[in-house]
């Protein structure tokens, strides 16, 4: 009854508020940015706020075993208990190519012979242009989300002073805003946007570290509340104005009007061994051994119901990975094997067959009506491997989630 009054509140205050293509041809001797340097020096910078540490997962480059289907398609609901209460790291840079926490990005693999590192080649004011441009496509969508679950909260903590409601709501934004650092992270930087960037990281790692903070005092101390988070809370708001404020200046610079309509944009993991396409509106959350995007807020459901059923509460989501096959497997060897794991998402509505990148797929649509939740597996078989695309929305949102998975699995391309 609780976890429903928190999402009622959340839904209550929601409505109220309520690739890249080919590079021209390079000329001879391309004009030098004018001043872009300067330019980005003159933006300002984002406030310089202590922050409470977290600690850092040890990242490892080695590359997993191939794990079973079981395990890739294995569920695991959302729920939470206020001894275990816990907030994920918020990761908005890579290092050394990882995502802490998310195994590893594809980087070239390195070669004994060490190579001089070449100078950065001029661009073209036009060329400058159009990569700050994408910048702020993605930022602008991004910061928006961000603000949006972080007033949600703002919203109702007042009125929710039980630790069980100041927990649900710690819970589901820590995990909201932790997919959107991973989403920054995965942003292309160009170097006239460090400053805004930094401005947007600076927020979002803010605003998770109050979340952790809260939680640790939640799960230790049962106390829900103190006045140096609450002040650090008020800080969180400064600096996401901060952020909002960088962006604009940037736009400025650069004569970009703001808002930007998002684009579809190419996505590749060597890992995965899978290109595809992101929706113009949705946002990359994980590069590795899967392709994860998450969905923007207005295909979001609201509270504890609407991180779905993944471990990383991602919500609304679409991923793309892929299993060794036994040998001699097919598609009918692998629908048997999977078909028995689809009874932990509901109750299989419907299957069909279709194709992606050539290949015949299976498609398997999938109710669970208590939480009026759709999840839909689609399937190929191509060479020694099983590539497994999967949907989770919310059922008052399918139509859009599933025309959104038809875009990935049409910019698809398969590499056995």
């Amino acid at each position: 009854m609780l976890l429903r009054w928190v999402i009622g509140v959340l839904g209550a205050v929601a409505i109220a508020c309520g690739g890249g293509g080919d590079d021209a041809e390079p000329t001879p001797v391309p004009a030098p940015t004018p001043g872009l340097a300067q330019v980005a020096a003159t933006l300002p910078p984002p406030s310089v706020t202590p922050s409470i540490s977290l600690p850092q997962p040890t990242a490892s480059v080695s590359v997993p075993p191939t794990p079973a289907v079981a395990d890739v398609v294995a569920v695991t609901r959302t729920e939470f208990d206020l001894v275990e209460l816990s907030v994920p790291i918020c990761n908005t840079s890579l290092r050394d190519g990882i995502l802490p926490g998310f195994g590893t990005v594809p980087v070239p693999t390195p070669t004994p012979t060490p190579t001089p590192v070449a100078p950065p080649t001029p661009r073209s004011v036009e060329a400058a242009q159009a990569e700050i441009e994408e910048y702020l496509v993605i930022a602008t969508n991004l910061l928006r989300a961000s603000l949006r679950y972080a007033d949600a909260t703002n919203d109702v903590w007042q009125a929710s002073r039980g630790l069980e409601d100041r927990a649900a709501l710690i819970f589901v934004e820590g995990r909201r805003l932790a997919a959107l650092c991973n989403s920054i992270a995965l942003t292309e930087i160009p170097p006239e946007v460090t400053s805004a960037n930094s401005a947007i990281s600076e927020f979002l790692s803010e605003r998770v570290s109050w979340s952790a903070a809260s939680a640790s005092s939640i799960r230790d101390l049962g106390i829900s509340s103190t006045d140096n988070l609450e002040a650090q809370r008020d800080r969180t708001v400064t600096l996401g104005n901060d952020a909002v404020d960088s962006l604009a200046a940037l736009a400025d610079a650069f004569d970009i009007v703001l808002p930007l309509n998002p684009r579809i944009a190419a996505v590749e993991s060597a890992r995965a061994r899978i290109a595809t396409v992101r929706p113009d509106d949705w946002y990359l959350v994980r590069l590795d051994s899967q392709i994860v995007f998450t969905g923007p807020v207005e295909l979001q459901e609201d509270g504890l119901v609407g991180l779905g059923t993944g471990r990383e509460g991602y919500g609304t989501v679409i991923r793309a990975r892929r299993v060794r096959n036994a040998p001699d497997w097919d598609l009918e060897k692998m629908d048997a094997q999977i078909s028995p794991l689809f009874d932990q998402f509901g109750l299989l509505m419907d299957s069909s067959t279709e194709t992606v990148d050539g290949h015949v797929a299976s498609r398997h649509k999938i109710l669970d009506e208590e939480r009026e939740w759709r999840t839909d597996f689609v399937i190929t078989v191509a060479g020694d491997y099983s590539f497994i695309f999967e949907l989770g929305c919310p059922l008052k949102f399918i139509e859009d989630c599933s025309s959104s998975m038809d875009l990935v699995l049409a910019g698809a391309t398969l590499s056995p």
